[in-house]
């Protein structure tokens, strides 16, 4: 991540160059509009889930990230690995 203090916008290109063209879930507390627009633009499918900063990451962020995950799932490659 880049050095604190950052902006939230500045997350997106160190996010962008670790999903390359891979299907991509982001969790996060604050998805900027730049976030937004990024992952619109992209042509890999891509999940932006936002949690709420008083809570926290849930089950149901979970359940609902592997949900959606589940039909990239490649047995040969596991997911999060390079290609």
């Amino acid at each position: 991540m880049p050095r604190t203090p950052f902006h939230p916008s500045e997350k997106i290109p160190l996010i962008a160059a670790y999903a390359q063209q891979r299907p991509t879930a982001w969790i996060d507390d604050l998805h900027t509009p730049e976030a937004h627009i990024w992952a619109a633009r992209r042509t890999s499918p891509t999940l932006l889930t936002t949690t709420d900063p008083a809570i926290g990451l849930t089950r149901d962020s979970i359940d609902h990230v592997i949900a959606w995950a589940t039909p990239f799932n490649n047995p040969q490659e596991p997911l999060g690995s390079a290609s």
